[in-house]
């Protein structure tokens, strides 16, 4: 009797254990279903170029909602480093064209997906050194420098009005100018008749360098721009 009693709590042990895996492995296929649907969801969401808006429909959202359920899925994890790659070059492309409000929305969107990624720590302080200071390169052509040995009293006036429209640029900007040239006299040639069209003195630095050309340093007239903030507009 006894035995039998300790078959029959036995036999009860297994049944419940097995319905327990049962019931557990159902519970696993289902979360599975669950993190592919919100895989598939983000890929279209990111087709779609919803990437961090809506809040309950972007690529951002699922992502999340998958790392809920699994926190280290490679999958999600790839997924929303993907989203930062693309807000940086986004945000690069617009600092590249001094759009730098423009830049710092984009900005904004990658801090959402990450506020420590240290690439958009990096984008950021690039997007402030673009805003102090401009560079921008004048490449001289060889119908200029084919003039060097020819005084000023005999250039064509076209050479002159090139050297008048570079001298008023740099004058314009405020520029100071590095100026490399494949050898000292014909830097020196080249400055003194920048210099001689320019209504104050330019600030230049000679270097020795191919291709001639001269690289102006100003500070663009920057806009205002706010400090990296959440953001719910847009992609």
């Amino acid at each position: 009797m006894l035995e039998s009693n300790l078959e029959s709590e036995d036999r009860q042990d297994r049944q419940g254990q097995q319905q327990a895996d049962q019931e557990a492995q159902q519970k696993d296929q289902a979360r599975i279903r669950t993190i592919n649907m919100h895989l598939t969801l983000a890929e279209l969401a990111v087709q779609e170029l919803r990437l961090t808006t809506p809040a309950q429909g972007s690529a951002l959202h699922h992502y999340k909602a998958v790392l809920l359920l699994q926190n280290n899925h490679p999958q999600a994890i790839k997924g929303m480093s993907d989203i930062i790659d693309q807000y940086l070059s986004w945000a690069f492309a617009h600092i590249k064209d001094d759009q730098y409000s423009a830049a710092r929305r984009l900005l904004d969107k990658a801090y959402l997906v990450d506020p420590l990624a240290p690439e958009v720590a990096a984008m950021a302080e690039l997007l402030e050194i673009s805003r102090q200071t401009k560079t921008e390169i004048i490449v001289i052509p060889d119908w200029i420098l084919g003039e060097q040995q020819e005084t000023e009293l005999d250039f064509p006036i076209h050479i002159v009005r090139y050297f008048r429209d570079i001298a008023a640029e740099i004058h314009k900007k405020q520029a100071a100018i590095t100026l490399y040239s494949k050898n000292d006299a014909q830097g020196r040639w080249l400055y003194k008749h920048i210099n001689g069209h320019s209504e104050s003195r330019v600030r230049a630095i000679l270097k020795m360098d191919s291709p001639t050309r001269i690289e102006l340093h100003y500070q663009p007239q920057n806009e205002t721009i706010p400090l990296l903030q959440h953001d719910s507009g847009g992609p």
